[in-house]
């Protein structure tokens, strides 16, 4: 599901619960009204549940694109998720059918927005370096794979090395003040070891999905944003990264140099966002270089929505 039908989904839940629920702000497990001689019991949300079903704490997911539904939990970020689940899993099973019914009601307009973005996507991902996204079809998505920028082999004379790629996903929505958070500056950061006895060269971290949302009205439209790649560099001096000079929004890896051994620190930082309420980003690696230690917001956006 994308970010705009999981959003759609969500607002309609708890709606519902504040319909279901407007007698009492206590959950006393059902409400019972009589309708052609027949009781209709309908289940009611707390004003606790509802929060939680509007708000998810930026979470991180390690996923195999090779393998078919094959998702690792970032061991750094499972307390996040245990706390406040998938908040689709959590709206379906708080909210019965609403989800569903939202879904079918916002999915033919968000379908045909993800169509027309997954043909430029294809277009797109042919320039990423070094043919690197190679599994990416696994992880498409309805945003704009950025061009990658990194340029360093005609400086250096190193390589650009391929290899098994891994996709870490992350995931926040916060629905809960019905407005757009603007931020600007450092929005993620991913943290990397560099194996021992990697070769020198340059290792891409590939943008596989950028599926903002704002909160719209009145109903959530999707952001895009131009998605720039970066790079681990092994054995030469990484180039600093930078936003070109339009006021489209756009979404920036760094550039980042370290040794075998080293950990390293790559920031996903953002420029011209013009507000947005969730994401579902992803970023990729080879993991014969690269191992994904883990993942935090970056310094300009605050991803911890508990109350």
């Amino acid at each position: 599901m994308d970010i705009k039908k999981k959003l759609i989904a969500i607002s309609l839940v708890a709606a519902m619960g504040v319909s279901f629920g407007a007698c009492s702000d206590k959950k006393d497990g059902s409400s019972t009204a009589a309708k052609d001689s027949s009781s209709i019991v309908m289940e009611t949300l707390s004003s606790e549940e509802i929060e939680q079903v509007a708000k998810h704490d930026l979470s991180f997911q390690l996923i195999d694109p090779n393998e078919q539904g094959g998702v690792k939990q970032d061991a750094v970020e499972s307390s996040a998720d245990s706390q406040s689940g998938n908040a689709g899993g959590d709206a379906n099973a708080q909210g019965g059918n609403a989800g569903g019914d939202a879904n079918s009601q916002g999915g033919n307009n968000a379908n045909a927005q993800g169509n027309d973005s997954n043909n430029n996507n294809n277009n797109n991902s042919s320039n990423n370096s070094g043919g690197s996204s190679g599994n990416a079809s696994s992880v498409q998505t309805p945003a704009d794979i950025g061009n990658n920028n990194v340029d360093l082999p005609q400086e250096t004379g190193l390589q650009v090395i391929s290899g098994k790629k891994m996709v870490v996903q992350s995931y926040w929505m916060d629905l809960s003040e019905q407005a757009d958070k603007v931020f600007n500056g450092e929005y993620l950061k991913a943290q990397f070891k560099i194996k021992d006895g990697v070769q020198d060269g340059i290792y891409p971290i590939t943008i596989e999905k950028a599926d903002f949302s704002n909160w719209g009205d009145p109903d959530p439209q999707t952001v895009k944003f131009k998605c720039i790649d970066g790079a681990v560099v092994v054995g030469g001096e990484a180039k600093e990264n930078t936003f070109d000079d339009s006021s489209d929004p756009q979404l920036l890896t760094s550039n980042v140099s370290g040794k075998p051994g080293d950990t390293v620190t790559v920031i996903f930082s953002v420029k011209n966002n013009p507000g947005v309420v969730g994401n579902i980003f992803a970023f990729g690696f080879n993991s014969d270089a690269l191992e994904y230690v883990g993942g935090e917001n970056g310094a300009d956006f605050d991803g911890n929505f508990s109350s």
